[in-house]
């Protein structure tokens, strides 16, 4: 019968050991059969790591017996079949792993009775998402409202591949006057460019005030979300004054 001091010897069989190169120390006894090694657990030390169990160099075998089990278990227990690396130490299942972006869906497919052969369906989501501009949120001043009619309110979208759009129609409200610097509104937070922009745009003037498109410059600061139109131009008590958004976007780097 072989003893402590030969644990590298099989317990099984005469075979390597499974233990690697275990440490037996004087407190296990000179008389310990490698058969019995189960009994003297924490008497023998593990000279190697076993990364994928987490067990550094030095535990003692009761420790690793112990780790083992929880890994086992783990697994068994279908709560840690995926991990993202080698040095992951989070449990979960492929769903609980992935995580959906910005503009990003996952759906889980599920069989009847929610068992059976299973699946995920990541998608992008296919059309913006819009948020009215108004005197209200702040998005239009008092000089500026919905153009109405079959015009597009004016909105702001969700940021999609980093990218925000404007549309709709805006026109000046009752009595109010343009100056060669007029404000619209502000853009939400998140929802600004990175840089100042600055974009070509026309005001149409309809009759009988003067029938006219007068082209200006819209300006939005990255610092404020600030919309502002310039232009060498000024006309008060104007009726029907539109400015249409449509077709204006910009790069920001903030997902919400």
């Amino acid at each position: 019968m072989s003893h402590c001091t030969d644990c590298n010897d099989s317990i099984l069989n005469g075979q390597v050991s499974l233990i690697p190169d275990p440490i037996c120390h004087d407190n296990c006894g000179t008389e310990t059969p490698c058969e019995g090694i189960g009994t003297y657990t924490n008497c023998v030390t593990m000279n190697n790591a076993l990364t994928c169990i987490g067990s550094i160099s030095g535990v003692t075998l009761s420790s690793v017996l112990t780790m083992l089990d929880t890994k086992l278990c783990q697994v068994i227990t279908g709560k840690c079949t995926v991990s993202i690396d080698a040095k992951d130490t989070c449990c979960g299942t492929l769903e609980s792993k992935l995580i959906a972006g910005t503009g990003v869906t996952i759906t889980k497919n599920i069989a009847t009775a929610d068992s059976g052969c299973k699946n995920l369906t990541i998608s992008a989501d296919a059309c913006n998402t819009w948020t009215e501009l108004t005197k209200d949120n702040q998005g239009l001043t008092v000089k500026w409202v919905w153009a109405g009619g079959d015009y597009e309110k004016p909105s702001v979208s969700n940021v999609k591949n980093c990218i925000v759009r404007l549309a709709g129609t805006i026109k000046l409200n009752q009595g109010q006057s343009i100056n060669a610097t007029t404000a619209i509104g502000l853009l939400p937070v998140g929802k600004i460019p990175l840089k100042n922009r600055n974009f070509s745009v026309n005001i149409i003037i309809p009759p009988p005030t003067l029938s006219s498109i007068l082209p200006c410059i819209l300006s939005i600061d990255h610092n404020t979300g600030q919309m502002t139109i310039s232009h060498p131009y000024s006309y008060s008590a104007l009726q029907g004054v539109t400015l249409s958004l449509d077709g204006i976007s910009f790069e920001t780097n903030i997902l919400i």
